[in-house]
C-alpha cells in the first residue's frame, strides 16, 4: 500500500506497520456497510430463506443433525446437504428466532469471499489496490449484494464463497505447483457440495478446460491430482450415501430436484430462454460494470504481465463454461449466477487497474514527482469511480422500501414482527393465509415463544367470535361472501376482522 500525506508526519505515514493497519481498516470499512448494514431490516423472504430457517429451528428441537425437517417430517422439497443449516444453528442458539441469526452465515461468507479476493491479490498480483478494487466491484454488484446472496439466509453466499475459493486454489496450484493449494482446492470443493449439492461442482468443466491448456506444466502430478480428486468426490458424496441409507429413495428425489428434473425440464414455472442470465446481468445484476467485462478481457489477454494474462484467461474460461451450463438448463432462477460474481469482478478490475497503474507514472513528471501527490491521485480516482455504485448499494438497504408487489406479500410479516417485538395487539388472533407460509410461521413461533398466542386457521372453517388478520384479497372476498364481520382495521391490503 502506498504512503499517504496527512496531518501526521511523513515518517509515521510511510511506516510499514501504519500502512498495514490503515489498509486493513479501510478494507474492513469498505466491506462492512454493504454486507452487514441493517442486515435484519427486511422480513424473512418467502420460500428458501424462511424454509431453511424452519429447518434450522426444527433441527435444534429434534436433535437430528443429518436430516433437515419441515413441519415435523423429513424435508423432501429442500434436499440440499445441511452445512448452511449447521452454521445457522450456531447463531440461532445464540440469538434465537430473528433475521440476524439466520443471515449472519451468509454475511460472513460474503466477508470471507472479499478477504479471499484480497489475499489472492496480495499473493498473486502483489497488489493491495488490485484486491481493494476487485472487492469494490463485487460489493457494488446488485446481483451479489441482494436477495438470495450476500445479505439473506439462503445457500448462495456460502456456495459462492466455497466455489470461488476452490477455483482460486486450483489456479494457484497450477501456477505454483504448491500442493497446499491443491489440498485446499479439494477441501473447498467438498464444502461447496455440502452447501448446495451438485451446483457446487459446476466450475469443474471450466477447470478441466483450463487444465487441458496447462497440461504440460503439471503432467508429472496428474496421478496425484486424480487420486486426491477422486477421494474428494467420495467424501463429498458421503452425505448423500448416508442419507440414502437412513431415508431410502432420497437419491431419486435429489435426481428429480437437482439433476435431471431441474436441468432437463422447467420446475415450478421457473423458466426462461437461453439469454435469461445475460439480460439479467446487463439490465440490473451487473449493470454498473458489465461494459468493462470485454474491455478487461481484451486488456488482460494483451497484457505484458504473465500474471494478469493467466488470470484473465482463467476467469474467462470459468465464466463462459459456467454461464453456458446454467443458460442451457430448463429451470432458471436469477440467483443461479451468484458464483460468477467474484470471477466477473476480476475482469473490470484488470481494466481499472491498468488505468490505476498509469497514475503511478505521473511521478516521472517533475511537478508531480512526490509520491504523496500520486497517492492522493489514486484515492481520488477510486472515490470518483466507485462513489455512485457504492452509494446506490447503501441506499438500497439503509432506506429499504419494499416494492409494491413485495409490500402486498410481506405486509402480514411486518405486522407479526411488530407483534413479536411489542406483544399484545394481536393476542388471541388467528392469521389466515393460503400457500407456503414459512415466512409467517417464523414470526408466529417467536410470538408464541414469548408467551403470546396466535395461530394459523383455514379460512374455510371460521367461527363466530374469531378475530383474524390477513393480507390476501381473495380470502377477504371469501369472508365477505360467506360471513358477517366487523372490520377492525385496514392498512393497505392488511385486514383485521371479527367474525360475527
Amino acid at each position: 500500500m502506498c504512503p499517504v500525506k496527512g496531518s501526521l508526519s511523513s515518517d509515521v505515514i510511510t511506516n510499514p506497520t501504519f500502512l498495514k493497519w490503515a489498509g486493513i481498516v479501510l478494507f474492513a470499512l469498505v466491506v462492512y456497510f454493504p454486507v452487514f448494514l441493517h442486515l435484519e431490516k427486511p422480513v424473512f423472504r418467502v420460500w428458501d430463506e424462511s424454509r431453511i430457517a424452519i429447518n434450522t429451528i426444527e433441527m435444534s428441537e429434534n436433535g437430528d443433525l443429518l436430516v433437515p425437517h419441515y413441519e415435523g417430517a423429513p424435508d423432501l422439497w429442500n434436499t440440499k446437504p445441511p452445512l448452511l443449516i449447521w452454521a445457522q444453528l450456531v447463531f440461532y442458539n445464540v440469538f434465537g428466532v430473528g433475521e440476524l441469526a439466520f443471515r449472519l452465515p451468509a454475511g460472513l461468507a460474503a466477508m470471507l469471499t472479499c478477504i479471499g479476493i484480497m489475499l489472492f491479490s496480495l499473493r498473486y498480483m502483489k497488489s493491495y489496490w488490485f484486491g481493494l478494487i476487485a472487492t469494490l466491484v463485487l460489493i457494488t454488484s446488485n446481483g451479489y449484494i441482494g436477495f438470495h446472496v450476500a445479505r439473506f439466509g439462503d445457500y448462495d453466499s456460502m456456495l459462492t464463497m466455497f466455489m470461488f475459493l476452490y477455483a482460486i486454489c486450483f489456479f494457484l496450484y497450477i501456477s505454483s505447483g504448491d500442493r497446499r493449494f491443491w489440498y485446499a482446492f479439494i477441501a473447498m470443493m467438498v464444502l461447496s457440495v455440502m452447501t448446495k449439492g451438485i451446483q457446487g461442482l459446476l466450475f469443474l468443466p471450466g477447470l478441466v478446460v483450463y487444465l487441458f491448456f496447462n497440461y504440460r506444466g503439471i503432467r508429472n502430478s496428474i496421478r496425484f491430482m486424480v487420486l486426491t480428486f477422486v477421494a474428494g468426490l467420495v467424501l463429498a458424496s458421503s452425505y448423500y450415501l448416508l442419507r440414502e441409507i437412513v431415508h431410502p429413495g432420497y437419491l431419486q428425489i435429489v435426481w428429480n430436484n437437482e439433476l435431471g428434473g431441474r436441468y432437463l425440464q422447467t420446475l415450478e414455472g421457473n423458466g426462461g430462454n437461453f439469454w435469461f442470465y445475460y439480460y439479467k446481468l446487463i439490465h440490473y445484476r451487473f449493470d454498473s460494470w458489465y461494459w468493462l467485462l470485454p474491455v478487461g478481457a481484451l486488456m488482460g489477454i494483451l497484457s505484458r504481465s504473465t500474471e494478469t494474462r493467466e488470470l484473465t484467461i482463467f476467469s474467462i474460461t470459468l465464466i463462459l463454461t459456467y454461464w453456458l451450463i446454467i443458460s442451457s438448463s430448463q429451470t432458471k432462477l436469477e440467483w443461479y449466477d451468484a458464483p460468477l460474481y467474484p470471477l466477473m469482478a476480476m475482469l473490470p478490475t484488470i481494466a481499472i487497474y491498468q488505468v490505476f497503474t498509469l497514475i503511478s507514472g505521473l511521478r516521472e513528471f517533475t511537478t508531480l514527482r512526490s509520491q504523496h501527490t500520486y497517492f492522493i491521485f489514486h484515492y481520488i480516482f477510486v472515490i470518483v469511480l466507485f462513489f455512485n455504485p457504492y452509494e446506490r448499494i447503501l441506499k438500497r438497504f439503509y432506506w429499504l422500501e419494499e416494492n409494491q408487489w413485495d409490500q402486498k406479500i410481506y405486509s402480514l410479516s411486518y405486522q407479526l414482527r411488530k407483534e413479536a417485538n411489542e406483544p399484545g395487539e394481536l393476542e388471541g388472533y388467528k392469521y389466515l393465509y393460503e400457500g407456503h407460509r414459512a415466512h409467517i410461521e417464523l414470526y408466529v413461533k417467536k410470538i408464541n415463544s414469548n408467551g403470546g398466542m396466535i395461530e394459523h386457521k383455514d379460512y374455510h372453517n371460521l367461527a363466530a367470535g374469531d378475530e383474524v388478520i390477513l393480507n390476501q384479497y381473495h380470502i377477504y372476498e371469501f369472508i365477505k361472501e360467506h360471513h358477517d364481520f366487523e372490520l377492525l382495521d385496514q392498512n393497505g391490503n392488511l385486514y383485521r376482522l371479527r367474525i360475527l
